[in-house]
């Protein structure tokens, strides 16, 4: 097996903590189109914006429990050129 890449059952499935989810929910807001006039706020999601700017351990997925209903992906990977 390419190295980066594990079989599913070593994947550590961890949902994301309650403030991201929050974080989140706020973003995804601004998809709808009737909320075209809200003000974004950037200090409401600076956990968000850590979460994603750390390193995550290539065994875990992260996913969003809480938020039913919307896809979620996640892919972090490492390119050396």
């Amino acid at each position: 097996m390419p190295n980066g890449f594990l079989l599913a059952g070593k994947i550590k499935e961890i949902p994301l903590p309650d403030d991201i989810t929050r974080e989140l929910a706020y973003v995804l807001e601004f998809i709808e189109p009737e909320n075209k006039q809200l003000d974004f706020k950037p200090e409401r999601i600076t956990n968000l914006l850590d979460f994603v700017a750390e390193p995550k351990a290539i065994s875990e997925l992260h996913h969003t429990e809480k938020l039913s209903g919307i896809p979620s992906a996640y892919y972090n990977m490492t390119i050396n050129i």
